[in-house]
C-alpha cells in the first residue's frame, strides 16, 4: 500500500475520532493504561480527581476572597478576574507535557510578554493576518499599538512537576510562579485569561469579568486570542485527537512552512524572536531558541568534568512515546548505541563521553566513560550540557535544553517528522566522520 493511501485512511480514522467525544475519551484512557501511565499511577490520579479535587474546589470556593487576595493582591489594585489594576494575570496549563514541550511553551510566553510589555515603540510585530504561514509570521506588520508602559502581564504556569522546570521558567520575569498541575483545577477561574497549551493551543478562555479591563488596557491580548481561534481552526480536529494524530499534525504544520518551535507564534500572530531581550524581528537568528536558563555552575566540578573535554549522550527512549509494549518513537537500539560508542572512541579519542538522563528513560549505554544516568538533577544536567562540546540524543527534552544553551546537537530521528521537531542545521547536525574530525581538531 502506498504511503499516501495509508495517510488517507489514517485521516479518515482521525476524522471519525474527532467527531465522537466519547470514543476519544475512551481511546485516550485505554492508551494511558497501556502505554502512557503505569496502572498504579492511573488509579492514584483517578482517585485524586474523583475525591481530592472536588473537596479542594469546595474549600477554595468557600474561601474565595482569601484565595484572591493571596494570589492576586488587594481587590481593586492588581486584582484578577475583573479587577481594575494594570496587571493581566494569565493561567498557563502546560499539563503533563515533557520538558521539551515546556521549553517550547515558555519560549512562546517570553515572546508574548515582550510584545505586550513593550513600552518604547509605537508599533509591534503582531500579525493579524491568517493562513500565510512562516512568511507572514517573520515580518513586521502595522495596525497594533504597543501597550502603555504601566501595563504588564503575569503568568502562573501549572505543570506536573513544578520543581523540574523552575530553573527554566524563573529567568523570565513575566512568570511569577510555577504551580502544581493539581492546583490548576481549583485556581484557573480566578485569572483574567486561561491558557492550556504545550506545542498547540488547547484552550484560550477569557474571564468575562475581565473583558473590559482587557479591552481598555490589553487590546493586543484580545487580538492574539482572536488570531489563535482563526489560525488554528484548520488543525482543531487533529489537536483534539492527540496523541493519535501526531504524524498528521506535524505534516500539516511543516506544509505551512512552520515547525514545532514556531507554531505557537504563528497561531498567535506575533513575531518569533531569538533574543530574550531584543524584540526586533529583523535580528531574529535561526540558530537557536534564545531562552535564558538558570544553570548551576558547580555541576561540572561536582562530577569531575571541570577543564575536561567531553561530549554528552542520552538514550531518549521515552515511556510516554511508546507505540507498543516494546517500541518507542524516540528509541535507538542498545546495540546501535554501543556501535556509536566505538565510532566516537575511534574518531575522537581525546574526548570523555558522558551519559545523561533519568532512570525512567532509556538504559545504560555500553562504552561510555562516565555514566551519570539517574545521578544528576535536571538543572545539573543542564549545567553539564552548557559545557559539552557536542550533545548526541534522540528527540528528547535534553535536546531543547542544550539548544537553549547554544550547545550543538546531533539528533537521531526515527518515524517522527524531523523538519517539525528540529530547530535548524545551525543547532542540529548529521553525524559524519567529517564533523568528528573537526571536533577533534
Amino acid at each position: 500500500m502506498e504511503l499516501s493511501e495509508i495517510k488517507s485512511i489514517r485521516k479518515s480514522e482521525i476524522d471519525a475520532l474527532a467527531a465522537s467525544p466519547i470514543k476519544r475519551k475512551l481511546k485516550k484512557i485505554g492508551y494511558l493504561l497501556r502505554y502512557g501511565m503505569p496502572f498504579n499511577k492511573f488509579i492514584k490520579y483517578t482517585l485524586s480527581y474523583l475525591f481530592a479535587l472536588p473537596l479542594a474546589k469546595i474549600k477554595i470556593n468557600l474561601g474565595s476572597k482569601a484565595v484572591r487576595e493571596k494570589y492576586f493582591g488587594n481587590t481593586g489594585k492588581d486584582d484578577a478576574g475583573g479587577g481594575n489594576g494594570n496587571a493581566c494575570y494569565i493561567a498557563v496549563n502546560i499539563g503533563n507535557a515533557g520538558v521539551g514541550d515546556a521549553i517550547v511553551a515558555i519560549r512562546f510566553l517570553r515572546d508574548m510578554a515582550n510584545f505586550v510589555n513593550e513600552s518604547n515603540k509605537t508599533k509591534t510585530g503582531i500579525n493579524g493576518n491568517t493562513g500565510n504561514g512562516k512568511d507572514e509570521l517573520f515580518k513586521k506588520a502595522d495596525g497594533m499599538e504597543a501597550e502603555s508602559s504601566g501595563n504588564k502581564i503575569v503568568f502562573d504556569i501549572f505543570y506536573r512537576s513544578p520543581g523540574s522546570i523552575e530553573f527554566i521558567a524563573s529567568p523570565l520575569t513575566a512568570i511569577r510562579r510555577v504551580l502544581d498541575l493539581f492546583d490548576y483545577s481549583c485556581l484557573h477561574k480566578f485569572y483574567d485569561i486561561d491558557f492550556r497549551l504545550n506545542t498547540f493551543f488547547i484552550k484560550e478562555e477569557i474571564n468575562e469579568a475581565s473583558r473590559k479591563k482587557l479591552s481598555d488596557k490589553f487590546p493586543a491580548l484580545l487580538k492574539i486570542i482572536e488570531n489563535i481561534k482563526t489560525n488554528q481552526a484548520s488543525l482543531e480536529k487533529y489537536i483534539k485527537t492527540r496523541p493519535f494524530s501526531e504524524g498528521i499534525l506535524s505534516d500539516d504544520v511543516t506544509a505551512m512552512g512552520l515547525s514545532r518551535a514556531s507554531y505557537l507564534n504563528y497561531a498567535a500572530g506575533i513575531a518569533y524572536s531569538f533574543s530574550s531581550s531584543d524584540n526586533d524581528i529583523g535580528k531574529w537568528n535561526k540558530s537557536g531558541i534564545g531562552l535564558n536558563i538558570s544553570i548551576d555552575s558547580t555541576a561540572t566540578t561536582k562530577f569531575n568534568l571541570k577543564d575536561v573535554k567531553f561530549i554528552t549522550i542520552h538514550d531518549g527512549w521515552d515511556e510516554n512515546t511508546k507505540i507498543s509494549d516494546e517500541i518507542s518513537t524516540k528509541s535507538y537500539l542498545p546495540e546501535m548505541w554501543s556501535e556509536l560508542m566505538k565510532l566516537l572512541k575511534s574518531e575522537i579519542p581525546g574526548y570523555t563521553i558522558v551519559q545523561l538522563g533519568g532512570l525512567g528513560n532509556g538504559s545504560d549505554i555500553e562504552g561510555v566513560d562516565l555514566n551519570l544516568r539517574g545521578k544528576t538533577t535536571l538543572k545539573e544536567a543542564a549545567s553539564i550540557l552548557s559545557e559539552s562540546s557536542l550533545h548526541i540524543d534522540t528527540d528528547s527534552g535534553l535536546v531543547h535544553i542544550a539548544t537553549s544553551l547554544g550547545t550543538k546537537c546531533v539528533v537521531l530521528f526515527g518515524p517522527t517528522n524531523a523538519a517539525y521537531c528540529s530547530y535548524s542545521e545551525g543547532c542540529f547536525r548529521r553525524l559524519t566522520r567529517a564533523h568528528l574530525f573537526l571536533l577533534n581538531n
